[in-house]
């Protein structure tokens, strides 16, 4: 049985993408993916990036699910009535 680095499980488990993972704290996806891959050391610091990484794409998703939610109890018993918006299919 392979091993498997448990960011790379959580990263695929919830989908989130290297390249959302690696802006949240300014580095390169390939440094990421080098992380999960045992290609780079993983020091304190790749550590508390990838921490830091998480904390905040958790957060940010967090914030959009609550959005989300607010919007959707307020239009949930008219979901298919049509109203003026913009056209972003």
């Amino acid at each position: 049985m392979s091993r498997v680095c448990q960011m790379r499980l959580l990263r695929l488990e919830y989908d989130i993408a290297l390249p959302e993972l690696a802006r949240t704290v300014g580095v390169s996806p390939q440094y990421f993916s080098g992380l999960e891959l045992g290609e780079f050391t993983a020091t304190r610091n790749a550590v508390r990036l990838v921490q830091i990484a998480f904390d905040r794409v958790l957060a940010e998703r967090r914030d959009k699910a609550g959005a989300m939610l607010a919007a959707y109890a307020n239009c949930r018993e008219q979901i298919l009535d049509f109203v003026e918006g913009c056209n972003g299919d």
